[in-house]
């Protein structure tokens, strides 16, 4: 199932850079056939039958969706003006224009998660980026409506730490749109509630199976920061895959804020918020 959706996404980059999609439709389009690829297996062969969401789950991480696409878009503009500006004084465009795209498109994925993977792990050790970060990780379970349950600010950042480099190494933008296009299916894919195991391709894909291990309430066990590609916590040996054993809970020992309660997660971060 994982597999597959990975082929999907290079079969529809494929067709948008063949007839000319606009980036953004091929992004959209993508997230679709993401939502549904994923949706259909989850129903289908769900890891954890109690773990398939609920009315309640779907309104609140729709909500935090609309969130999501504006800290996202406001990132994205963010990400252009500061490329534009470091390409005036640093002319980096030669290095990454003329990869051939088996070696751009690797590349530019390792290259955008590595600074995630900074933040990510910097985050988890406390701290206001902890408060910004934990509202990723007050559900219980993990199903891939719950991928888009993360604070604006998070993925402000996340957006700019990710797309900075890539955007400021002049990458083609075919190698861009196809990174963009795994990236965003790998997300989704490492949060699904479906069954099956990845086996020894844990050590190259983000899977579902790794990222469960990162959810978990035991903080000894939960690793795994690089969500999409296992490399960086591998290199820097936060790497934690123990293919015999499961996962006990996910979540947080904390009971507050309120797994649905939108406006307290919303107010997380901010102290001065949470006391209106």
């Amino acid at each position: 199932m994982h597999p597959a959706l990975l082929l999907m996404m290079l079969a529809l980059a494929a067709l948008a850079l063949h007839t000319h999609w606009n980036p953004m439709a091929a992004l959209a389009v993508g997230l679709l056939m993401t939502l549904a690829w994923i949706a259909f297996w989850e129903h289908q062969r769900p890891y954890r039958q109690d773990w398939l969401p609920q009315r309640q789950d779907l309104r609140r991480d729709g909500w935090f969706a609309l969130f999501t696409i504006l800290a996202d878009s406001l990132g994205g503009l963010l990400v252009r003006l500061a490329a534009l500006a470091i390409l005036l004084y640093w002319p980096l465009t030669g290095y990454a224009q003329d990869l051939p795209m088996l070696l751009a498109v690797p590349l530019a994925l390792l290259l955008a998660e590595l600074g995630d993977y900074w933040l990510h792990r910097l985050s988890h050790r406390g701290g206001w980026l902890w408060q910004v970060h934990l509202v990723h990780h007050r559900p219980a379970v993990l199903h891939v409506s719950n991928n888009f349950l993360s604070h604006p600010v998070n993925v402000l950042l996340r957006k700019v730490l990710r797309e900075l480099p890539i955007w400021a190494m002049g990458f083609s933008p075919e190698a861009l749109l196809t990174a963009a296009l795994l990236a965003q299916a790998q997300s989704f894919a490492a949060h699904a509630n479906w069954a099956g195991r990845l086996g020894y391709l844990n050590y190259f894909l983000g899977s579902a199976q790794l990222h469960r291990w990162h959810h978990s309430v035991q903080h000894e066990e939960a690793l795994n920061f690089a969500t999409a590609w296992p490399l960086w916590d591998q290199v820097f040996g936060t790497f934690y895959y123990h293919p015999e054993l499961e996962v006990a809970q996910i979540g947080l020992s904390q009971t507050e804020p309120g797994e649905h309660d939108k406006q307290a997660l919303l107010c997380q971060p901010f102290p001065c918020c949470r006391a209106l």
